[in-house]
């Protein structure tokens, strides 16, 4: 058992969570994203790089491991990528043509090749209000809109724009009117200035939902810039004459993805407990979301083997641990997984997916007590063990939603991107939970409250440090081990070594036959 961290006291079986182990996967997992454009997006390089470190990992453990391959669209970035102001609009000159650092493209954003042609700047206004609260009561300038043409120029645009159904409504007419030849996200108002340390990494303009896949739709350029380069470009605009010119490189196709899926047999052949996290991320590190979960799963699985090595557990149930890919698809890696296991799901025990752990409030969804098993009452009686406080929410939006509603995802997949996944015979799980933590983000903490960073690059560990601590993270590994630990223990042998155990059996055994022996030479006699 490797050194534990402070402050996290050994369970009554001694399974603590090797902190440093696990804090050296997800330093491994977050900073290895920044060797590649795309980092972890689903089909790119870099999530195919973490898929093989996975694997790795898992083979390096002792475990049977195997990779389950898929095709579906896939996202990647060449090198290249950029936007440059030319202040006077003027290609002549060239002392007044600058890069905007913090510029990145939105992962899913269509290419822009001829990147170097500048074209003219149109800022898409917004009405004056002074708080998120505010903007309730506020109307688009609907008039200013009207009069502007948008068509084939590069437009600012406020992400705040997007908190209003219908003032996007109204966005996404301009855009069907009028194409634009590439789309820059900007925070616009002062009072989201506390931006200025990141650049949103969102899903850009994947196709979910009924109003968001316009740009996917549309094949929009987009990307994104910091507070202060955003205020810069509207200046500029505004000003007139200014002309941007913008690069992305990107490739979108059809790709192979893959699954990686490692298991510990153990007693009951028949039944399995799941123990997942997806590893891909957005346009960003994704330290938490999902670093820290794939580091928690990998860790456990680390441990599992050390336990049933030592003789310390023997698995009631099959433990199989399952890295997904495409989570930020829409659930896709594990529909695919649903998908080629339909025939086990009613095998399933309980499922543990790991999503965004180590903010402040760790979390877990709440399940049904059923058939002898009470995850809430675990988790609620592990946390209080550990120290840790514990939320039980309804929250949904992960992996765990294709175990618990597979036909729904099988539907939404299907509505987002015209694929077809056939997940109609498969059995729900209710007993399938999401551990993850609050708040996770920017949204969450507008109005003063502390805000999360997931989908931003702030989500990093670029600096050595994170938004979240090593020890809220260990402390959430810590509990999630303990339940998981308590749920495949067999009671009959917990805390007997194999090799006794084997003995004991062995010894009852003969003895058995023995008694068998004496009592039919006495019924010979009689």
């Amino acid at each position: 058992m490797g050194p534990l961290v402070i402050g996290i006291e050994p369970t009554e079986d001694g399974h603590a969570i090797d902190g440093d182990a696990f804090w050296g996967h997800l330093t491994n997992i977050t900073t290895m994203s920044d060797g590649y454009e795309a980092y972890r997006v689903a089909g790119s390089a870099g999530a195919e790089a973490t898929a093989e470190y996975i694997e790795q990992s898992l083979i390096e453990m002792g475990l049977e491991t195997r990779s389950e391959g898929f095709m579906f669209t896939g996202w990647d970035l060449e090198e290249g990528s950029f936007l440059k102001i030319d202040e006077d609009g003027d290609p002549g000159t060239l002392d007044d043509v600058h890069p905007i650092a913090s510029f990145m493209p939105e992962a899913l954003s269509w290419p822009r090749e001829n990147g170097s042609q500048p074209l003219e700047v149109v800022i898409m206004p917004m009405p004056a209000t002074s708080s998120y609260l505010g903007m309730r009561g506020a109307s688009l300038p609907i008039e200013e809109w009207d009069e502007l043409n948008i068509s084939g120029k590069i437009i600012i645009v406020a992400r705040e724009m997007r908190w209003r159904s219908d003032w996007e409504s109204h966005f996404i007419t301009k855009l069907q009117e009028q194409t634009p030849a590439g789309l820059i996200y900007v925070w616009y108002y002062d009072w989201m200035d506390f931006t200025e340390v990141m650049s949103f990494a969102s899903s850009g303009g994947m196709p979910l939902g009924p109003n968001s896949g316009y740009l996917w739709d549309l094949g929009i350029p987009t990307g994104s810039v910091n507070t202060s380069d955003g205020k810069a470009l509207i200046a500029a605009a505004a000003g007139g004459g200014s002309r941007l010119s913008m690069r992305v490189p990107s490739q979108i196709g059809t790709v192979a993805h893959r699954n990686v899926v490692a298991e510990v047999p153990g007693l009951d052949k028949d039944r399995t407990v799941l123990i997942t996290a997806h590893y891909d991320s957005v346009m960003c590190q994704g330290a938490v979301d999902n670093g820290g979960g794939v580091a928690a799963m990998l860790q456990i699985a680390s441990q599992t083997m050390e336990a049933v090595r030592s003789g310390s557990l023997v698995p009631k149930y099959n433990m199989i641990f399952v890295a997904f890919a495409a989570e930020e698809f829409g659930m896709v890696g594990s529909a695919h997984f649903v998908a080629a296991h339909s025939n086990e799901m009613e095998d399933y025990v309980a499922m543990f997916n790991l999503d965004c752990i180590g903010s402040t409030q760790m979390c877990i969804t709440a399940t049904p007590a059923s058939g002898g098993i009470d995850l809430n009452r675990s988790f609620r009686e592990q946390a209080e063990k550990d120290g840790v406080a514990l939320m039980i929410t309804n929250s949904g939006g992960s992996d765990q939603d294709t175990f618990r509603s597979p036909q729904a995802v099988e539907g939404s997949i299907n509505s987002y991107w015209g694929w077809d996944l056939d997940l109609s015979e498969a059995k729900a799980l209710d007993q399938a939970t999401m551990v993850y933590s609050q708040p996770l983000t920017l949204t969450e903490g507008r109005e003063g409250a502390a805000a999360g960073y997931i989908h931003t690059t702030r989500d990093h560990f670029n600096d050595g440090t994170t938004w979240v601590d090593k020890g809220s993270m260990v402390g959430q590994v810590q509990v999630v081990m303990g339940v998981v630990m308590e749920l495949s223990r067999d009671e009959s042998t917990s805390g007997t070594p194999t090799s006794t155990y084997l003995v004991i059996m062995t010894v009852v055994g003969l003895a058995a036959i023995g008694i068998w022996m004496v009592v039919k030479r006495r019924k010979g006699k009689m």
